[in-house]
C-alpha cells in the first residue's frame, strides 16, 4: 500500500513538472500558450525549416546571396560570345551566319543579349533550371529566342516524341533550349533553394532577428514578473503600458518606466553575446560556398589576405564557376540551335581570355614569350588587348632577331646553296 501511495504520489509531481501537460491544461485558460501559441511554440518544439518561407524573392532579401547572384549573372552577360566555324587549321567568326547577329546583339526584341543571358543564369540560380522557346521561320533559321516561364510538366507523346508542358504551350523539346545547374535524372533541374533551405534561411532569420532588435530599441526580450496574481485583463494592461513606455526605437536611449508591482527578467542575449555578427559573416562563406563565388566578390574577404591570393582566387572563379556556366549554355545550344549538317563545324562559344589576363606585368610576360618563341603574331597579341591591327604586324617572329620567319627561312636556304 505504501509502495503504491508513493508510486502515485511520484507519478503526480512529475505531471506537475511536465511542460507539456502544463500547455495542454491552459488550453482552457486565456493565458499562456493557448492565447498566442505562435509566441510559444518555440519553447516547445525544435526549429523547422518550413518556418522561414524559402523562395525566389525572400532568398535575395539575404544580402550575401543577392551580391552572388548579381555577380555570377552579369559576368555571364558580359562575357564576349559569338557564332564560330571550323576552318583549316583552326576556327574563325562566322558573322554571315543567321544565328550571328541574334545572338550578339538581340535574342529577341523584348531584350538584348546581356539581359537575356543575365535572366537565364539569374533564373538557373534560383529556380535551378531556365527555358527558351526556339522560334524559326519557315527556312528552319531561328528567328527569335524567347524566355520561358517555368515548365510545368515533361513527358512523351503516343508519336515517342517528348514534349514540355508550360501554361500557355505545349512545345517539342526539340524547340526548347533547357539550362539546369543540378539534376538527379538529367532531365529536371533542382533549385538550390530547395536543397539549400536551412542554409539560406538561417541568413534570413539573423536579418529578421537583427531588425527586430533594433525595432524594439535595442531592448532585450524577457518576462515581466508580478508579485501577485493577475488577471488577463491586467497583464494585457501591464504589457501595453510597457510597450508603450519602454519599447520601440524611439525609446532608444532614454530613460523607461515599471509598471506597479513588476520586476523585469531578461531571457535573450544581446547581440554581441549571441554573436550576431559572426554569424552573419558564416552565412556569407556559405553563400560563397554554395554559389561557387569568392567571398572578396562577396564584401567579406579575408582581412589578412593578401592581392596575390586574391588574385589566384579570381582566377579559380573564372576556372571552376564562369567556365562551367559557359559550358551549359554552350553545349544545349551547340545542340539544338544548329542543323544536323552545320553540327559540329558551327557552333557558339565564349571567350574567357579576358579574364584570365592577368595584371598588366603578367601578360607582357606572357605574350613576349608567345612572341619569341613563334607562336603568335603581333597583331593576335593587339586582338587579345582590343586594339586595331598594324601593317605587317601578321607576320610570326624568331627568337634570332626578331625577323620575319620566313625571312629567316629564305636566308638560310640561300646560305645551304652557297655551301653545296
Amino acid at each position: 500500500m505504501a509502495a503504491t501511495c508513493g508510486y502515485m504520489a511520484k507519478q503526480s509531481l512529475i505531471s506537475r513538472l511536465n511542460p507539456f501537460k502544463w500547455a495542454q491544461r491552459s488550453i482552457i485558460s486565456s493565458i499562456g500558450p493557448a492565447k498566442d501559441w505562435s509566441n510559444w511554440k518555440h519553447l516547445f518544439l525544435p526549429y523547422q525549416a518550413a518556418d522561414v518561407p524559402v523562395g525566389e524573392k525572400t532568398a535575395q532579401s539575404v544580402p550575401a546571396y543577392f551580391r552572388a547572384l548579381n555577380v555570377v549573372s552579369e559576368q555571364i552577360a558580359s562575357l564576349p560570345w559569338s557564332v564560330h566555324k571550323q576552318i583549316e587549321g583552326g576556327i574563325e567568326e562566322y558573322p554571315t551566319h543567321p544565328l550571328y547577329k541574334l545572338l550578339k546583339f538581340r535574342p529577341s526584341p523584348l531584350y538584348n543579349t546581356f539581359e537575356f543571358r543575365e535572366t537565364l543564369t539569374r533564373q538557373v540560380m534560383l529556380r535551378g533550371e531556365a527555358f527558351v522557346h526556339i522560334h524559326r521561320n519557315q527556312a528552319g533559321s531561328v528567328r527569335e529566342l524567347e524566355i520561358l516561364p517555368k515548365a510545368t510538366d515533361f513527358f512523351q507523346g503516343k508519336n515517342g516524341l517528348y514534349y514540355w508542358k508550360f501554361d500557355d504551350r505545349t512545345l517539342l523539346s526539340e524547340e526548347v533550349l533547357h539550362f539546369k545547374a543540378y539534376s538527379l535524372d538529367g532531365i529536371r533541374g533542382i533549385s538550390p533553394l530547395a536543397l539549400l533551405s536551412d542554409s539560406i534561411g538561417l541568413g534570413m532569420l539573423q536579418i529578421k532577428h537583427g531588425a527586430n532588435h533594433f525595432a524594439n530599441g535595442t531592448t532585450s526580450s524577457g518576462l515581466l514578473v508580478p508579485d501577485a496574481p493577475m488577471k488577463p485583463e491586467q497583464v494585457d494592461q501591464a504589457l501595453n503600458y510597457w510597450d508603450r513606455f519602454n519599447s520601440g526605437p524611439t525609446r532608444s536611449g532614454r530613460a523607461g518606466i515599471m509598471p506597479f508591482g513588476l520586476k523585469y527578467q531578461a531571457l535573450a542575449s544581446s547581440l554581441k553575446d549571441s554573436q550576431y555578427v559572426e554569424g552573419r559573416h558564416l552565412t556569407t562563406e556559405d553563400v560563397a560556398n554554395i554559389t561557387g563565388v569568392p567571398i572578396d566578390l562577396l564584401n567579406s574577404g579575408d582581412k589578412t589576405s593578401t592581392y596575390a591570393s586574391a588574385e589566384q582566387r579570381m582566377r579559380q572563379f573564372v576556372l571552376f564557376t564562369l567556365r562551367t556556366w559557359c559550358k551549359r549554355f554552350e553545349e544545349e545550344m551547340n545542340s539544338k540551335l544548329f542543323p544536323a549538317r552545320e553540327m559540329g563545324r558551327t557552333f557558339v562559344k565564349f571567350n574567357l581570355d579576358g579574364l584570365l589576363r592577368g595584371d598588366t606585368e603578367a601578360r607582357s610576360t606572357y605574350y613576349n614569350t608567345l612572341l619569341q618563341n613563334g607562336v603568335l603574331t603581333r597583331n593576335e597579341v593587339r586582338e587579345l588587348e582590343g586594339r586595331n591591327p598594324m601593317p605587317g604586324g601578321d607576320s610570326l617572329m624568331v627568337p634570332l632577331n626578331m625577323q620575319d620567319v620566313n625571312n629567316t627561312s629564305n636566308e638560310q636556304e640561300g646560305n645551304g646553296e652557297e655551301d653545296v
